[in-house]
């Protein structure tokens, strides 16, 4: 049964953040917060094929924060097989659209599930000369399959279109440094050794070379880092898509343990669900202790991760991971798997890691801990909560603006 937090138990939480309006998506002239302009304004046609989740929150935090022209071209975020083979035609024709006349931009920046190197041939001439970016959220070679995909065929197809992006852009910008090490070592595996020639094999420097990290910008307006301070009964927050890849499945049952040891905490399950999701049984023990059960809007969640002590994961794939950079800069002590790009979320602290085995005693050990938080406790939290600061929205979109600058002129 879904369950929502009520308004009296927001009381009790002490949470009451503001939250402010959607932006327009709309064709702008994006100003930074000052109100002026620093920097020469260039045309930048922003392609977001899966306009969804973290590709949505990025796309608009580039609206948001940039001080270019900033057209947005986008399709809905679902049938993602026909988005990378079919989205490349119906994009072509909204560029067409968002660039009539001779208007035309001065950089193409493509986010992951098309193939860029069809669309840029499409809108040959829209695109002309300008400069191609391939924002890499995603990586199909990389993507883990479920198991309701285990006796479907690899998307060789989905891969290939990936590589292909990558070759016919000029910069490929990856989420993260995990990210790009892993795709370009994936890559190499596949690309080496073909039966044919000529092969790809000789790209995969080349790719390399125009390889570079950018970070997804995080919106933080609403989210305040709340001081560390003794709590007997902590709230453990799961905000994360119950999809199999995030295993919900594995933390519920690790929360169960922990309940059923007599433990006290609350939890909250806040993570988005799809009607497709398989919701993990609960039991007694765990079911007793959650406050809130159900997707949560902007202001809810805002308001829960203000409350929250303590955020949980096992994912075995996580490429980024907005959410949990959300909740430890929000102040939350994270219990993170010692895999994919989790442990550059905490600086490769121990204390914030697990193996997967050692998941339920870290879990006791942690809520034990927050009753009389030591020190040391206190330090690397301020730490890693100032590393998830420094991907504000606003920082990294300056990032990207200089990145534009330079190859716009």
């Amino acid at each position: 049964m879904s369950r929502g937090i009520s308004a009296e138990s927001l009381a009790e939480l002490d949470c009451n953040l503001a939250h402010g309006p959607p932006i327009p998506f709309t064709t702008m002239k994006a100003v930074h917060a000052d109100g002026e302009n620093h920097h020469q304004s260039f045309d930048i046609a922003l392609v977001v094929p899966w306009y969804g989740g973290s590709h949505k929150s990025w796309a608009d935090a580039v609206v948001r924060h940039s001080r270019h022209h900033v057209r947005l071209v986008s399709h809905p975020a679902e049938h993602w097989r026909w988005r990378i083979a079919g989205g490349p035609v119906t994009l072509a024709e909204q560029l067409e659209v968002a660039y009539p006349g001779a208007v035309r931009p001065d950089v193409v920046v493509v986010s992951s599930l098309t193939d860029v190197s069809a669309l840029c041939g499409l809108a040959r001439h829209v695109v002309g000369d300008a400069s191609i970016v391939v924002y890499q959220h995603e990586s199909q070679l990389l993507y883990p399959r479920s198991p309701h995909q285990s006796k479907e065929p690899a998307d060789e197809a989905g891969s290939m279109a990936e590589w292909r992006s990558m070759v016919a852009s000029d910069e490929v910008w990856f989420n993260s440094a995990f990210h790009r090490n892993a795709y370009l070592n994936a890559a190499k595996v596949r690309f080496t050794g073909i039966a044919t020639t000529p092969g790809h094999e000789h790209l995969i420097d080349a790719i390399a070379a125009k390889a570079s990290v950018l970070p997804v910008a995080v919106e933080m307006a609403d989210i305040v880092a709340r001081p560390l301070s003794p709590t007997v009964e902590p709230l453990v927050l799961f905000n994360q898509r119950w999809d199999d890849d995030k295993r919900p499945g594995a933390v519920m049952a690790a929360l169960d343990d922990v309940a059923r040891s007599g433990a006290a905490f609350r939890v909250a399950l806040a993570g988005p669900r799809s009607e497709h999701a398989r919701r993990p049984r609960l039991g007694a023990a765990l079911s007793a202790r959650v406050v809130h059960d159900e997707s949560a809007d902007r202001s809810v969640y805002a308001q829960l991760l203000h409350a929250a002590d303590v955020v949980v994961s096992d994912a075995v794939h996580e490429f980024f991971g907005v959410s949990i950079v959300e909740a430890i800069a929000a102040g939350c002590v994270p219990i993170l798997p010692a895999r994919q790009n989790y442990p550059n979320l905490v600086a490769g602290l121990p204390r914030f890691l697990h193996d997967g085995h050692d998941l339920v005693p870290r879990l006791r050990a942690t809520l034990d801990s927050l009753s009389a938080p030591t020190a040391e406790l206190t330090t690397e939290l301020a730490e890693i909560t100032l590393l998830a600061r420094s991907h504000e929205a606003s920082l990294v979109i300056d990032d990207f603006d200089r990145r534009i600058n330079r190859l716009a002129r």
